[in-house]
C-alpha cells in the first residue's frame, strides 16, 4: 500500500481516520514538508509578513532577551536528529551538491572576522588551534586520514587556482612578497600576483610583441614528495607567435633552485611536456632584473 499523502513511498503507519501515511506523522511525509514550506513561503513572503517594513526596537530585543536568562535550552541535552549522517545520506548527492554549492558562494572570499566578528573569530581561531596543538596531521588524525585530508585540500586549492579564485595575501606576519593584481593589455585579462618577480614576468611578457597571449595554467601536475602526493601549478603559460608549442614558465629565485621538493616539481613538470604541449623552463631574477629594479623603486621594496 502507498502512503495516501502523495509522496510515492511505501505506508508504515494507519491512523484513526483511515489514511495510510509512510510515516508514523503526517507532517513528516516529504510531500506534506513540502506543501506545508510553500504554504510558509507564500504566508511569510513581501507584505504577507507581519514584520515586512518594521524592526523590532533596541528595547523590544532587550525585552525579549532578558525573559530567556537563565532557562534551560529547550534542545540541551537531546542529540541533533542528523547526527552522524553526512548531507548524501539525508539529501541524495543532487541535493547535497547543491546544497555545498550555495554554502560556498555564501562564504566565498568572506573572513573569519567578516562572517563572525572580531570577538567569535578570535574564539574561533583559539579553538581550531588547541585541538591537536604540537601534533601532527599524521599523529593526531592517523596517517591514512591525514593523507587523505592533505589530497583533499590539495585538490581544493588547485580547483580555486584554475578557476580564478586564486586572491592576493597581504604581506606580513609569514607571508613576507608582493601580491596584488595585474590586468594585462595584451590579453584584457587579470592576474593575481605573488610575488614581485611573478609581476616582473607578467611585465615583460606584455610588453613582449612576440608574444600572442599568456595565462595561469589550467591544469596541474602531480608529482610525490616524500612519498605524499602533490599537485604542483608552475606560474605561467605563454604562446609565442613564432614556436608551434607552448611555453610553461616556474619564476622562482636561484637560491631556490635547489630545494628538495622544487626539484620534484621540476622533474615532474619536464616528464608531462609531451602531455600537455608544452616546453618546460625556470625563470630566474636574472632575466628580470630591470623590471625587478623598476618594481623595487615603485613599491619603496629594499
Amino acid at each position: 500500500m502507498l502512503c495516501d499523502y502523495g509522496c510515492g513511498n511505501e505506508a508504515i503507519h494507519t491512523f484513526k481516520n483511515g489514511k495510510r501515511c509512510c510515516s508514523e506523522r503526517s507532517n513528516k511525509c516529504p510531500e506534506i514538508r513540502k506543501r506545508n514550506s510553500e504554504t510558509n513561503k507564500v504566508k511569510q513572503a513581501g507584505e504577507n509578513n507581519a514584520m515586512f517594513g518594521r524592526n523590532h526596537s533596541s528595547e523590544s530585543k532587550k525585552k525579549n532577551s532578558d525573559s530567556h536568562k537563565g532557562q534551560k535550552a529547550w534542545n540541551k541535552g537531546i542529540s541533533p536528529y542528523n547526527k552522524g549522517i553526512s548531507l548524501i545520506e539525508m539529501y541524495g548527492e543532487e541535493t547535497a551538491n547543491e546544497i555545498n554549492e550555495k554554502r560556498r558562494k555564501k562564504l566565498k572570499n568572506k573572513s573569519y572576522v567578516e562572517l563572525h566578528g572580531e570577538e567569535k573569530a578570535a574564539e574561533l581561531r583559539a579553538q581550531c588551534g588547541s585541538y591537536h596543538k604540537g601534533q601532527t596531521w599524521d599523529e593526531y588524525w592517523g596517517k591514512e586520514k591525514a593523507t587523505e585530508m592533505r589530497d583533499t585540500l590539495s585538490k581544493s586549492l588547485s580547483i580555486a587556482i584554475l578557476e580564478g579564485r586564486l586572491t592576493e595575501r597581504k604581506p606580513g606576519g609569514k607571508y613576507k612578497y608582493l601580491t596584488g593584481r595585474f590586468t594585462s593589455i595584451k590579453t584584457n585579462m587579470t592576474l593575481v600576483y605573488q610575488s614581485s618577480f611573478e609581476l616582473a614576468m607578467f611585465r615583460k611578457l606584455d610588453n613582449d610583441d612576440n608574444v600572442e597571449w599568456f595565462k595561469r595554467p589550467d591544469f596541474w601536475i602531480l608529482y610525490y614528495y616524500d612519498g605524499v602526493k602533490h599537485r604542483y601549478h608552475p606560474d605561467v603559460l605563454v604562446k609565442f607567435k613564432n614556436k608551434k608549442y607552448n611555453c610553461l614558465y616556474e619564476i622562482k629565485p636561484s637560491d631556490q633552485l635547489k630545494d628538495k621538493v622544487n626539484i620534484e616539481k621540476f622533474k615532474a613538470a619536464i616528464v608531462n611536456e609531451e602531455k600537455f604541449n608544452y616546453k618546460f623552463e625556470i625563470i630566474t631574477e636574472v632575466l628580470l632584473k630591470d623590471e625587478i629594479k623598476q618594481i623595487y623603486l615603485e613599491f619603496g621594496i629594499h
